[in-house]
């Protein structure tokens, strides 16, 4: 039974190498430069993990090793897809040096509380589902980062603050059911993926200035968003904010298109600014029960039920709609 690997001139940890060593406490690998795939994978009773000369870390090297509760790799440049996926025990980590996250690389790190601003502070890339699950972690600031993949933050429940200057596009669900954000600025961006900040129920305040377009779903359920500005915004698709219960006021001075669903059940908004849309989908305002003063100037297709039950709403100037659609 291996319970500790000390190997000082070893440069190249092969894939496989200790996996699921399931006594294995300790490593020492002073020398070690690669760590091959699977290297440690199941290692479950390994508790730290410190390599100053790795370089990259790959494919699942540590993927289930669940009592490992820190780790520290000073020149690790790139980790890989599961590097750490399922290592619920681990509370820090440290890559000073980081520039690409792999796919679902610390997803289920459940205990993962370092920010990730101190943990990688100039990581540019973050791949899907990188920190899916990662519940405990509270705040990501991250200036360097360009790239943001789909579910990238998905389900971290405790995260409450996000600010990444630099990324331009905001993957598929990548906040979804993230339920304790109350703030994120987005300096850069210029869409906002399916669903991206779905379900984030503290969401108060969100800087968007640059976005155009905003996609199926993407603040759907964001009950606490009250006001947001999208100077930007051409094309709102698909419920964007369906069920944004505290949403009082909307202004999108440039946007054509509106897709169905798109402010349905939003039961605070009294006010829609929207002089040159020329499109609102079915059901687009249905339930919008407060909603009294809009301005549709442009507008020339409604779609059916677009209104349905805006009990509040008794004047509309429509003046060059061409197309209303029948009521079900």
């Amino acid at each position: 039974t291996i319970t500790s690997a000390s190997f000082p001139n070893v440069l190249i940890i092969e894939s496989n190498a200790f996996a699921f060593c399931s006594s294995l406490v300790s490593l020492s690998f002073p020398r070690a430069y690669d760590i091959g795939e699977n290297a440690f994978e199941g290692c479950s009773s390994i508790t730290s993990a410190i390599f100053t000369n790795v370089s990259n870390i790959s494919y699942r090297a540590f993927a289930d090793c669940i009592s490992l509760a820190s780790v520290r790799f000073s020149s690790a440049i790139s980790i890989g897809s599961r590097a750490f996926y399922n290592c619920s025990s681990l509370g820090s980590a440290s890559f000073n040096k980081v520039e690409n996250i792999g796919r679902q690389a610390f997803d289920g790190c459940l205990s993962l509380s370092t920010w990730v601003s101190y943990m990688m502070p100039n990581v540019k890339r973050i791949e899907n589902s990188a920190f899916n699950r990662c519940a405990s972690l509270t705040t990501a600031k991250l200036q360097f980062v360009e790239h943001l993949g789909d579910a990238a933050f998905k389900e971290c429940t405790s995260l409450s603050d996000v600010d990444m200057i630099g990324v331009k596009n905001i993957g598929m669900q990548c906040f979804e059911s993230c339920r304790s954000l109350t703030s994120a600025v987005f300096a850069n961006a210029v869409t906002i993926g399916q669903s991206a900040f779905n379900r984030c129920a503290s969401l108060i305040s969100i800087s968007i200035p640059l976005v155009e377009q905003i996609n199926k779903a993407a603040f759907s359920e964001c009950n606490s968003l009250a006001s947001i500005s999208l100077p930007n915004v051409n094309r709102v698709e698909y419920g964007a904010f369906y069920n944004c219960s505290s949403l009082s006021s909307i202004s999108l001075p440039i946007a054509t298109y509106i897709g169905g669903y798109a402010f349905n059940n939003c039961s605070s908004l009294s006010f829609a600014d929207m002089p040159l849309v020329y499109y609102i989908g079915e059901w687009a305002f249905q339930s919008c029960s407060l909603l009294n003063n809009v301005n549709f100037d442009n507008l020339k297709t409604i779609g059916h039920d677009a209104f349905s039950h805006c009990n509040s709403l008794s004047i509309i100037k429509i003046p060059n709609v061409s197309e209303i659609g029948n009521k079900d």
